[in-house]
C-alpha cells in the first residue's frame, strides 16, 4: 500500500510505503494522525510513523467504512458473516470496545456502507437490506441505534430496482445529505441520487445528479465534480443551500 500527500498545488511532499496492507479507506484522527482502515487498522503519527496496529480481524468486505466518533475512538460498519449488518465500536488505541450486528429479524444479505456518531452519542447507519421472499429486489436501509449500538429504529425504503445508501456527504446536527445508488434489474445504467434526511429518517429532499465526487470543505461549501466524456471532469462550488435547486 502506497500513501501519499499532496500540497494545495498537486506536488508530491511526502510518501509512505506499508507492506502486506490493503486499503478501503482512511481518516483524520484528532491528534492530526492518520487511521488506515483495511486487511488491518493502523494508526499513523502526522510524520506517517506507525503508532500502532490491529490485524485481530479482517476488514475488509464490500462497502465497510470507519467513522471517527464526536470526541474520543471510532466506528466500523459493513456486514457479519454475509447477513446482518456489523456495528463496532472502537477506543482510540484500536480496542474493540463492542460489536453489534442483530439489526433485522430476516436478514439476507444486509451491508453497512456508511456511520456517523449523533449529538446523542447514538449512531446514524445507512446501507442495504435484502429480504428472503424477494431477494432480487435490493432495498435502502437505516438504522438509528443508541450510544451502545443498539436499535431504536430502522427504515426500509426503494422500488423494483436495486438501491442503497452509500455514502454520508454531510452531516449535521438533524440534517444528513447521502448519496444513494440506483441500477440493475430495472434499471440497467446505474444513477446516483441525492438524497436529504431529517434525524429521523424522511426524506426531505431527493435529485438525480451525475455527480462524480461532492467533498465538504472547511469553508462550509461543497465542491462538486461531475464527468462529462471519458477525460473532462468539470469542478464548482455549491453552498448547501443550493445543492438540490441545481
Amino acid at each position: 500500500m502506497l500513501i501519499v500527500t499532496l500540497d494545495k498545488f498537486g506536488n508530491e511532499k511526502t510518501k509512505t510505503e506499508l507492506e502486506h496492507t490493503s486499503l478501503l479507506s482512511v481518516i483524520r484522527t484528532n491528534d492530526d494522525g492518520y487511521l488506515l482502515f483495511g486487511s488491518k487498522l493502523i494508526k499513523l503519527n502526522s510524520d506517517f510513523s506507525k503508532e500502532w496496529e490491529n490485524s485481530d480481524q479482517n476488514y475488509v468486505f464490500s462497502g465497510a467504512s470507519v467513522s471517527p466518533m464526536n470526541k474520543n475512538g471510532f466506528a466500523i460498519t459493513g456486514t457479519w458473516s454475509g447477513k446482518q449488518v456489523l456495528l463496532q465500536k472502537f477506543n482510540d488505541n484500536g480496542v474493540l470496545q463492542w460489536s453489534k450486528n442483530s439489526y433485522n429479524k430476516q436478514p439476507f444479505n444486509d451491508l453497512g456502507y456508511d456511520v456517523r456518531q449523533l449529538s446523542d452519542k447514538g449512531f446514524l447507519i445507512i446501507g442495504r437490506t435484502r429480504d428472503l421472499i424477494e431477494p432480487w429486489d435490493m432495498n435502502c436501509f437505516l438504522i438509528r441505534t443508541n450510544m451502545a449500538g443498539d436499535t431504536i429504529w430502522t427504515k426500509k425504503f426503494g422500488t423494483e430496482s436495486n438501491e442503497w445508501l452509500e455514502k454520508f456527504l454531510y452531516a449535521a446536527e438533524n440534517d444528513f445529505i447521502i448519496k444513494e445508488t440506483v441500477g440493475y434489474p430495472n434499471d440497467p445504467i446505474q444513477k446516483s441520487i441525492l438524497i436529504r434526511i431529517d434525524g429521523n429518517g424522511q426524506t426531505i429532499d431527493s435529485k438525480e445528479t451525475s455527480l462524480l465526487k461532492l467533498l465538504y470543505t472547511t469553508s462550509g461549501n461543497f465542491v462538486k465534480v461531475v464527468k462529462t466524456g471519458d477525460d473532462i471532469m468539470t469542478f464548482s462550488r455549491v453552498q448547501l443551500n443550493d445543492l438540490f435547486s441545481q
